[in-house]
């Protein structure tokens, strides 16, 4: 004789972690968010969300905070601000220490680089340490397990397939959006880079 048994769990939040349907929740449940001035810019991609506010309107963004709090909670979300960062983009390239505004914003921290989709993009809108941080750390680490299983036997044009699809799909990430905004310096830092990988470079 077969026992059934079936359990019942409350869901507490409208989107749902770590399941198949989480995406399309949050582009459902984000759809109708929009800024509360219309100088201000929304961009939504997946679970990520992205307020930009110009310089002539930066007292709204207390209020923009609030309205995006408020249509987290009546949709049954809390906005995270441990996970939220502010950067103030400027384009004073040689001014050492930059005078930033005043209006901090309550419990969120001021960076002056942000991880925007997997691209680390400065407070200049430069790339550098994307250069230097995430390139150069995803070619270290590949390059340790390239040859973990070049010494167990893979060799030729299947070691390079490897290569391809896995160090070389990373370093040419998105590459088309910011490769042209790099420096001179940084795009010969940048070609350093791919030139140790093999015929991309």
């Amino acid at each position: 004789m077969a026992v059934f048994l079936r359990y019942y769990l409350l869901i507490n939040a409208s989107i749902i972690q770590s399941s198949a349907l989480g995406p399309v929740q949050y582009v459902l449940t984000a759809s109708d968010l929009h800024p509360t001035s219309p100088s201000n810019l929304l961009c939504k991609y997946a679970d990520d969300t992205y307020l930009l506010v110009p310089a002539s309107n930066s007292s709204s963004i207390p209020q923009e905070i609030q309205h995006i709090t408020n249509r987290a909670t009546a949709n049954n979300l809390k906005l995270n601000n441990s996970k939220s960062q502010e950067m103030i983009v400027h384009l004073l390239h040689r001014i050492k220490h930059f005078p930033y505004p005043t209006t901090a914003i309550p419990d969120i921290v001021c960076v002056d680089k942000m991880n925007i989709l997997g691209i680390i993009v400065s407070d200049t809108l430069t790339f550098y340490h994307h250069i230097f941080t995430t390139l150069v750390a995803i070619r270290a680490r590949s390059f340790y397990a390239l040859k973990t299983i070049h010494a167990h036997g893979l060799n030729g044009s299947a070691l390079w397939d490897v290569t391809r699809t896995t160090l070389v799909s990373q370093l040419l990430y998105t590459c088309p959006a910011w490769c042209g905004n790099l420096k001179a310096d940084d795009t010969k830092r940048h070609q350093a880079v791919m030139h140790t990988v093999g015929p991309y470079g």
